[in-house]
């Protein structure tokens, strides 16, 4: 079996990745996790202008929004990046995390909205 951080969750069995708020989830209903409320501390001190959260075993770029199928205001910007870093990379793909499939509460979701940093995945 594998360890819980091998499959993206804490020690407590809880996906960090799926505990953020987004426009379809508030923070009363989010930040579960020690690990998520550490994070959203960082995010709404430091406000960061770009963000890139790694997973293993996935070689794309995915990218804001993770909870709708809607473009985001800077889709464009967001095609145009994750097609240079996906090529730099090696990757053949890139694409809105939706597009790989729908999720909620994913960070890049929660950065972009609330601070409007650009986020991706890689």
């Amino acid at each position: 079996m594998d360890s819980p951080c091998i499959r993206g969750e804490n020690a407590d069995g809880v996906d960090i990745n799926r505990d953020y708020s987004y426009p379809g989830r508030s923070d009363a209903d989010s930040f579960t996790t020690v690990e998520a409320r550490l994070v959203k501390s960082l995010q709404d001190n430091v406000g960061f202008r770009a963000a890139i959260a790694f997973h293993s075993g996935a070689q794309e770029v995915i990218w804001p929004w993770c909870y709708t199928g809607d473009a985001t205001a800077d889709g464009a910007f967001f095609m145009a990046a994750g097609q240079k870093t996906a090529q730099a990379m090696n990757f053949t793909i890139y694409q809105q995390s939706y597009d790989d499939y729908p999720t909620e509460g994913e960070y890049i979701d929660f950065a972009y909205w609330r601070s409007h940093s650009l986020a991706a995945h890689l």
